[in-house]
């Protein structure tokens, strides 16, 4: 009887299955719940959902029989296939640790301390000698500061460094990822005019103090023109490049290009061959003098009058005011740098112990001391003899499938070394600490579907459309564009569909500055037949491109005055910060048949089409589509 009841559950189970499916291909079944799932993610016309899903279905039938034909063709056996899904893995499982370390919080956290600058001193007491005598002398200063001594007189008291002193402990205004991520912590924890508690530092202990705030100065893009000096510059160096720096920026007034001056005067090579263009520039980047000038800049274009850094003399440009995001999600910018900064990796190292928990972290047992000896023998390229044959090979831990060998850290180490990390230089067992929390965090990465099944969907319907890409490339675009034989027998057989519509031929020449590109069309309407000179006396500033267009497919948004010789005004791409303007050269006044070659793409296209539509029909063959029509139109 118990028998029979497992039976009959069975068969329920089975029927129930049996009743969600949608369609069948070949030997293989779609359900119900797969495909809404599928269609919800792009739901179509809300208006008429079932004309949508009815749509939809013929869409995903085809779509489940190119990826049956991939996987039999083992297509996902590809070399260059199994390295995409890999590196989709990665990325997907990099997200979700990121995530379990509260990337959201430290983001948050982040764009909040953004929004304000402050101004930062400090007492500064080294414990290079001494750090017992430097902590107590770092407790008797905070004592003094919550009695109401004042902050210049307790520094001089207590600090042993003669550049705080010099300073008077000012290290200026601050913003987020200025400084280590624990020190920011003691700085935000501050409200005007209040101290930190010592902190112990890597040299010493430091008290901080919170000189006041300030709204958030932002970043600045900006240009420069660079004239460097020598630090032990003379007073009649100095003025020979003061004068040269005050001649280069009446010639900017005067109308010369910044760029030009730029390559023919910048002592700068990082930023030269840039035409002048530094990387986004925030506060507490560069010295005091370079930002009080930086921040006065306030039109984009504008030029600042030289002034003297202890680089040399600078004449600087400014291309854009970069604005705070409107929303932490939306900042892309602190969403890079908390992925690349200390606080992620301290977050995700919170976490180490659970992860290799999961990961059924064991350590080997050998010797540590003969382990850091073999590696530096290797590292200094002594005899390895004397270690033995099998030294490559000794376990040091293991995860649940996969070992970690002392030829692996002797490879860390020697990684190290040859990028010039500064671990290299400390103890091996610092390296080796940080070497085993790497492999660690990697091997959790690699094998986080294990740990959290969930991401199985997200990673299979990465693979299918990537099968299909694959898929679609071997038997339609690829197949399609080196076909010259089918190509031009399809031309031949519908070349009256490819048709020229009226429209213009014209050259579209693109600048990267806008007062450049108004130049450069002023020259141009002057005389349009030398407009090739014109715009390679610009060099790598501007580029042309020319084309015959229809009037409904121009590359600009402005409309056009059908006249041989009109130019539009520069317009700014949407993308970045480049300008476009449209010299129109010929009209077309009347619709003409294209040639092969001007019809190409259109024919590839279009041929493309006709080999999916042939390819379609073999697989329905081959793999034979059938709907149950009951359960359709249960689907809502």
């Amino acid at each position: 009887m118990k028998a029979l009841k497992i039976v009959l559950a069975f068969a329920c189970l089975t029927s129930l299955s049996h009743a969600q499916t949608i369609f069948t291909y070949g030997k293989k079944d779609v359900s119900k719940q797969e495909f809404l799932t599928a269609f919800d993610k792009n739901p179509g016309n809300a208006a008429d959902r079932k004309k949508s899903l009815t749509e939809y279905l013929d869409l995903y039938i085809n779509f489940k029989l190119k990826v049956q034909a991939a996987y039999d063709a083992k297509l996902n056996n590809l070399e260059t296939f199994k390295t995409e899904l890999t590196n989709f893995k990665r990325q997907l499982a990099e997200s979700l640790i990121n995530e379990e370390a509260d990337e959201k919080k430290l983001i948050a956290e982040a764009y909040e301390r953004s929004k304000k600058d402050i101004h930062v001193a400090q007492i500064f007491i080294d414990y290079a000698k001494d750090t017992a005598k430097a902590q107590e002398q770092a407790n008797k200063a905070s004592a003094l500061l919550k009695q109401g001594k004042s902050f210049e007189e307790v520094l001089n008291i207590f600090s042993n460094d003669e550049v705080n002193k010099k300073t008077k402990g000012d290290i200026g205004f601050i913003t987020v990822f200025n400084l280590p991520y624990a020190i920011e912590n003691e700085v935000y924890g501050l409200k005007p005019g209040q101290n930190s508690a010592p902190y112990k530092g890597k040299y010493g202990y430091h008290i901080f103090r919170n000189m006041g705030d300030r709204k958030a100065l932002g970043r600045r893009k900006v240009a420069q023109i660079l004239l460097a000096t020598s630090p032990d510059a003379d007073a009649e160096a100095l003025s020979v490049k003061k004068t040269l720096a005050d001649t280069i920026y009446h010639q900017l007034l005067r109308g010369e290009q910044f760029e030009a001056l730029v390559a023919r005067y910048s002592n700068d090579l990082h930023s030269a061959n840039n035409n002048g263009v530094l990387p986004e520039i925030g506060i507490g980047r560069f010295d005091t003098a370079f930002e009080n000038k930086l921040y006065t800049l306030k039109n984009n274009g504008e030029y600042l009058a030289p002034f003297k850094s202890s680089y040399g003399y600078h004449i600087l440009k400014l291309i854009e005011k970069i604005e705070p995001a409107k929303t932490a999600e939306e900042d892309a910018y602190i969403k890079q740098k908390i992925e690349g900064g200390d606080r992620l990796v301290q977050s995700k190292n919170n976490r180490l112990k659970k992860w290799q928990q999961l990961s059924k972290y064991k350590k080997a047992t050998y010797t540590d001391t003969v382990i850091y000896a073999y590696v530096d023998s290797f590292l200094q390229g002594r005899p390895l003899a004397s270690f033995g044959k099998k030294i490559d090979s000794t376990i040091l831990f293991s995860f649940t499938t996969e070992n970690v060998y002392a030829k692996d850290f002797q490879n860390y180490s020697s990684m190290l070394l040859h990028s010039g990390n500064p671990l290299s230089s400390r103890p091996f067992a610092a390296q080796f600490k940080e070497f085993e929390k790497t492999k660690s965090i990697e091997y959790y990465r690699d094998h986080y579907e294990q740990f959290n099944p969930s991401v199985n969907k997200q990673i299979r319907e990465f693979e299918e459309a990537n099968l299909l890409f694959v898929a679609m490339d071997k038997n339609v675009w690829s197949k399609a564009s080196e076909d010259s034989v089918g190509l031009k027998g399809f031309y031949a057989a519908h070349q009256d569909k490819y048709v020229w519509n009226k429209g213009v031929s014209g050259i579209l020449i693109t600048v990267n500055n806008k007062e450049v590109a108004k130049e450069l069309a002023g020259k141009i309407a002057k005389d349009i037949t030398a407009w090739r000179t014109t715009v390679s006396n610009y060099g790598g500033v501007a580029s042309a491109d020319s084309a015959r267009y229809e009037y409904e497919n121009l590359p600009i948004k402005q409309k056009i005055e059908p006249r041989v010789g009109f130019i539009t005004t520069p317009e700014k791409s949407d993308a970045d910060e480049l300008y476009s303007f449209f010299v129109v050269s010929q009209l077309h006044n009347a619709a003409t048949k294209r040639s092969f070659e001007e019809a190409k793409g259109l024919v590839i296209n279009d041929y493309q089409t006709q080999l999916e539509a042939e390819w379609i029909k073999t697989l329905k063959a081959k793999y034979p589509i059938h709907v149950n029509v009951a359960n359709w139109n249960t689907v809502k």
